[in-house]
C-alpha cells in the first residue's frame, strides 16, 4: 500500500520486553487511502494537462511562425521571378542592339536605333532600380 498509514510510531524505550506481546500494525482506514489515491491521481492528471497545454501552445506559435515564413518566401520568390523576367528582356534588347550594330549601318542610323532601344530599357526598370544601376540616358 502507498500513502498514509495509521500505524503509531512507538519509541524503543516503550516497547514491551517480552516477545509474546508484539504490536501488530493496524491497516489504514479506507477513507484515508482513498483520499490519498484520489489526490495522487488528480495531481498526476493536472501535471499531464499542464504539460499538454504547454506543448499545444508551443506548437501553435511554431505553426504561426512557419506560416509567416512561407508567406515571406512566396513574396520573395515572386520578386525574384519578376527580376528574372526583366533581365531576360534586357538580354533580348542587348542581343537586338548587338545585331543592329553589326549589320553595318551608318553611325547616325546606328545611334538612333541604339537610343530607341536604350529608351525601351528605361521602361523595364523602376526609378529606384535606374538609380541603383546608375542608369543615365544621354539625349
Amino acid at each position: 500500500m502507498r500513502g498514509p498509514t495509521s500505524t503509531p510510531i512507538i519509541p524503543l524505550a516503550k516497547l514491551p520486553t517480552n516477545s509474546t506481546s508484539t504490536t501488530t500494525p493496524t491497516p489504514p482506514k479506507v477513507g484515508e487511502e482513498l483520499l490519498y489515491n484520489i489526490t495522487f491521481l488528480c495531481n498526476s492528471y493536472e501535471d499531464q494537462l499542464k504539460s499538454t497545454h504547454s506543448f499545444v501552445s508551443s506548437t501553435s506559435s511554431k505553426v504561426t511562425s512557419l506560416a509567416n515564413d512561407v508567406h515571406q518566401l512566396q513574396s520573395s520568390l515572386q520578386k525574384q521571378n519578376e527580376k528574372i523576367d526583366t533581365l531576360t528582356q534586357v538580354l533580348s534588347i542587348l542581343n537586338t542592339m548587338e545585331q543592329d550594330v553589326s549589320v553595318g549601318r551608318s553611325r547616325k542610323e546606328a545611334e538612333e536605333i541604339l537610343m530607341t532601344q536604350l529608351a525601351s530599357l528605361e521602361e523595364l526598370f523602376s526609378v529606384q532600380e535606374l538609380r541603383d544601376i546608375q542608369y543615365k540616358l544621354i539625349h
